[in-house]
């Protein structure tokens, strides 16, 4: 951003401003690399001073009339990027406008990915019945719920929207009409999109402790002393 000049007949007394860089982060590490697509007619917006601005074909939108002193938040607009699979990795930024300063900021835009499938609890041979109504968590490894999503009648369920990060799909026996059970299934999202399709997880029928998210690299599962005993 430093190597850019934006224009502007504005009075710049009294006023602070920012400039911000929307790309396409390829390889999801959230900083511009050289050829790496830059974003032009993407909008961000100062959320409480109602200032707004597209960025150039050089993927800079410029707020140039910022109130000095009054704090706003500076977000990107999903709606205004060029495919709805698009969204930012950084959700945006406070700052606090000072004369005559320009702040710079980057959105890395990454595709986001998605997962569906049909949750099943196994019967005996080659039978086995529908989930319905089972709620299925996606849950990083420190235990954050990225989404949440609930089986319909016949046990399918479609994730979306989904920002890249290894994540867990597990069951949520709280919120489940059908109570089961399931290993946590690691799942990898990238920033390219990743698409999973027809991912089916077996659950065990009555089984309802939930796991405990507590290692940045696996779940832990707490001693189940009802089922040991069985």
């Amino acid at each position: 951003i430093s190597n850019s000049y934006v224009m502007t007949s504005k009075q710049s007394t009294g006023v602070g401003g920012v400039a911000a860089r929307i790309f396409l982060d390829k390889n999801g590490d959230g900083i511009y690399s050289n050829g790496e697509e830059l974003l032009p007619e993407a909008e961000i917006k100062a959320n409480q001073l109602s200032r707004r601005a597209k960025s150039n074909d050089r993927g800079i939108a410029f707020i140039s009339d910022l109130p000095q002193g009054l704090v706003t938040d500076i977000t990107l607009i999903s709606n205004s990027l060029p495919d709805i699979a698009y969204q930012s990795l950084f959700k945006g930024l406070s700052i606090r406008p000072r004369p005559g300063v320009v702040t710079q900021i980057e959105f890395p835009v990454v595709i986001s990915g998605e997962i569906d499938g049909t949750g099943y609890i196994p019967g005996t041979g080659a039978s086995k019945a529908v989930a319905r109504n089972v709620a299925l968590n996606l849950t990083a490894p420190d235990g954050r719920i990225e989404k949440s999503v609930k089986t319909a009648y016949d046990g399918y369920y479609s994730i979306t929207d989904i920002r890249p990060g290894v994540y867990y799909l597990n069951v949520d026996p709280r919120k489940s009409e059908d109570k089961g059970y399931m290993v946590p299934q690691k799942l990898v999202f990238g920033p390219d999109g990743t698409v999973i399709n027809a991912h089916d997880p077996p659950l065990i029928r009555d089984y309802d402790v939930a796991f405990r998210f507590s290692s940045p690299d696996k779940p832990e599962l707490p001693v189940n002393r009802a089922h040991a005993k069985s």
